[in-house]
């Protein structure tokens, strides 16, 4: 292995056993890990037998040096074992090592000749250097364990295990004296990097291509993790494992229930409530059949509540657009439900200024906290002149999308024909219903879900945001300035996000005066390039990820949940 390391030409080396068959994608997953985990150093794959149980799913070190592949002869299915996390060593029958750290070291140690421990070893050398040294799950080796050097301890190359074991046990015995004797506190052992632990529940999957709140899910967990928190993620409306969105949380480290595993909350928290520090619900509903629950089995957690948005605030806007008194006697309803969910729990975040000015009154006792959007700012090179058409960009589930989009292709759209002739609108959205696919014409394209935004977004001169009702804070205003797609949006829909009329974004209320606004951007190459460059401005300082951390760490203090930032650089969904 050395002396193919010393040749060895790429960015990383990666050492496979020669009693191994791989499987699809095993590579590209280590790779793809050195990016989702800044500062990595080695990267380990799921080892299982050819019977298809589970050989591991990454290494325990004891206190006594001993060591454990952890969840051998188990299910390889099993929730617990398919969560990247930070390990004590990967075995070195499927590893990856940058190049030039594996180098700095002086590659394995020649002192465990000829064989064994010497990844144990290279493993508590990268960790003492600060780097991480993690297990990945979707990288899946078949391994046929022994077949090279036997199983018998007693002779031939399979001794030196004995052996070396010893040596490395007396190199590295201060600091195995801090872990745990061998067999104790196994769910401490197998996350030992991470010092506290959060459960976070929503009703589904995050699908963060789709919709901002699942973005925001999303990009809230990934913050947790950089934050030493373990975190556990609960669909609770449905236990769905979903073949694309559950492997993109496991991933990066999330650790996800689902059925058939998991079926209930309670099956859960009765054996593994008291681990948590922290309980993260998303939604009142969520909270409704949670709650008592988690009061119940959690004994030592904080709840920290995430409204998403107020729900009776959008059902009260909805209501008096519709003159719908039923509506209205329904959204009465979600205030009462919502003020007494948030009296009822230890913090709560809303996602606008307008909302905590809405609250405060209501619940002068409640801890309250603003923590808008989070966005990968990714800053644009299309030039105003490359670009041509307006878009409108929302989840067709959301019952505000669905009115605005219908609002301006009737009443905007007409006005925009005759001032701007040959402009197209580009409708893009998830789930879209009947209602808007009848909207289809020359000049409006119904684009429906796209699974990446920007490459359309790039060609587009302006983004639009007509809506009419709705609450919280607005993902199709966030996504755009993220990427210097100027807006144009309605009062409503820029509330609470601090933004300035004509300086990072365009704000117009009714018909005539939005159509102006659409024209005046669309035509003064100026104004575009200023409101291009304050918008990805605004964005990096409001809702980057150093920006949300910050926020995020702020509501955590004051839950008593202090973060320490480490010096590794912050990820987001891209």
């Amino acid at each position: 292995c050395n002396a193919g390391a010393k040749v060895a030409q790429g960015q990383y080396v990666y050492f496979l056993n020669n009693d191994t068959e791989v499987t699809p994608a095993w590579l590209d997953e280590l790779i793809l890990t050195f990016d989702q985990f800044p500062g990595t150093g080695l990267v380990g794959s799921k080892l299982i037998y050819p019977d298809g149980r589970l050989q591991e799913a990454g290494g325990i070190i004891w206190q006594d040096g001993s060591a454990w592949n952890f969840g051998r002869l188990q299910d390889p299915f099993l929730p617990v074992f398919n969560y990247a996390r930070e390990v004590d060593y990967c075995s070195g029958a499927s590893i990856m090592v940058p190049k030039d750290l594996f180098d700095e070291l002086g590659g394995f140690d020649e002192h465990y000749l000829p064989a064994y421990c010497e990844d144990y070893d290279l493993a508590l050398k990268i960790r003492d250097q600060g780097w991480r040294v993690i297990y990945q799950p979707l990288s899946v080796v078949i391994h046929y364990e022994g077949i090279t050097s036997g199983t018998d301890l007693s002779q031939g190359t399979k001794a030196y295990q004995v052996t070396n074991l010893a040596k490395a046990y007396e190199r590295w015995k201060s600091l195995l004296i801090t872990y745990q004797p061998n067999g104790m506190d196994l769910d401490i052992a197998k996350d030992r990097m991470a010092t506290r632990r959060v459960l976070v529940m929503d009703s589904c999957t995050p699908s963060p291509d789709q919709d901002a709140g699942s973005l925001l899910t999303y990009n809230i967990m990934l913050l947790l993790r950089e934050m030493d928190f373990q975190v556990t993620f609960i669909p609770e409306d449905n236990y769905q494992y979903l073949e694309k969105y559950t492997p993109s949380l496991q991933r990066v480290g999330i650790e996800v229930l689902y059925a058939p595993y998991i079926t209930n909350i309670n099956q859960h928290l009765t054996t593994c409530g008291d681990r948590y520090d922290l309980v993260f619900l998303f939604r009142p509903q969520v909270v409704e059949r949670n709650l008592k629950a988690i009061r119940t089995f959690c004994p030592k957690a904080k709840v920290l509540f995430h409204t998403v948005d107020l729900h009776f605030l959008r059902l009260s806007r909805e209501a008096a657009l519709q003159s719908n008194n039923e509506k209205q006697i329904a959204a009465n309803e979600m205030k009462l439900r919502e003020l007494e969910i948030i009296s009822n729990v230890d913090s709560t975040i809303v996602v606008s200024t307008a909302e905590i000015d809405l609250l405060k009154p209501e619940l002068p006792n409640s801890k309250l906290h603003v923590f808008p959007l989070i966005m990968d700012v990714q800053n644009t090179t299309k030039a105003f002149n490359t670009r041509k058409d307006i878009s409108f960009v929302g989840g067709f589930q959301h019952a505000p999308n669905v009115d605005a989009v219908q609002y301006f292709v009737k009443e905007i759209m007409p006005l925009l024909r005759k001032r701007i002739p040959g402009l197209v609108l580009y409708v893009v959205g998830s789930m879209v219903p009947a209602e808007i696919e009848v909207l289809a014409s020359e000049d409006v394209i119904i684009v429906g879900f796209l699974e990446e935004l920007k490459p359309l977004l790039d060609t587009i001169r302006v983004s639009i945001a007509p809506l009419r009702f709705g609450a919280g804070i607005k993902g199709k205003i966030g996504s755009a300035m993220a990427i210097g797609l100027p807006v144009v949006a309605t009062t409503l829909a820029a509330e609470g996000m601090s933004l300035s009329n004509g300086e990072n974004i365009l704000v117009a209320e009714n018909t005539e005066n939005f159509a102006d606004a659409v024209v005046k951007l669309y035509q003064d190459e100026a104004l575009w390039n200023r409101i291009s460059k304050n918008s990805m401005a605004f964005a990096e300082n409001a809702w980057g990820a150093e920006a949300a951390w910050e926020n995020l760490a702020e509501i955590l203090s004051d839950l008593d949940l202090q973060p320490i930032r480490s010096r590794r650089p912050l990820t987001l969904h891209k």
